[in-house]
């Protein structure tokens, strides 16, 4: 339990794969004090103090902001952030998108843009990939959490 009051974990990912889901869950289950960057604005100096603490974030996958927003995550790893990045099939997940019904399809269009073209960049700065949609199931917050405890790159 120790390790889960001192976690900074930041949640991105694939549009409608359940980042803000999972963010939500760990405030609810484990107390994690919740940043929704897309909603909320990027966390001040006093949030990111905040342990245990969740920053939930699509952030933009295109230059040139994605270079600055490489930078601010490196900037949070070495306060020890892990960021995670949640991925799967991309029809499910645009499915989901949709349903929300918050922003246009292009939106998406754009951010999956981004993602594929600089994937490496994005890729060099996460802790671990998971894949948590799939046109039969989506992961369950707990199954995630499992995962992630689990894995090399812990809490």
């Amino acid at each position: 339990m120790q390790a889960i009051t001192q976690a900074f974990i930041v949640v991105s990912g694939v549009p409608g794969t359940g980042k803000s889901t999972y963010a939500n869950w760990l405030c609810q289950t484990y107390g994690f004090m919740h940043q929704d960057v897309d909603w909320q604005g990027l966390p001040s100096a006093s949030v990111l103090a905040q342990r245990p603490l969740v920053v939930d974030w699509g952030f933009p996958a295109n230059e040139p902001a994605l270079a600055d927003c490489i930078a601010l995550i490196r900037s949070w790893k070495a306060n020890s952030a892990r960021l995670w990045w949640f991925d799967g099939d991309r029809e499910a997940a645009l499915e989901s998108f949709l349903k929300r019904g918050t922003v246009p399809k292009q939106f998406w269009d754009y951010q999956m843009a981004g993602i594929d073209d600089n994937w490496r960049k994005i890729e060099a700065v996460i802790n671990g990939r998971l894949d948590v949609i799939s046109p039969a199931q989506r992961l369950t917050p707990e199954q995630i959490f499992s995962h992630m405890c689990n894995s090399p790159q812990t809490l």
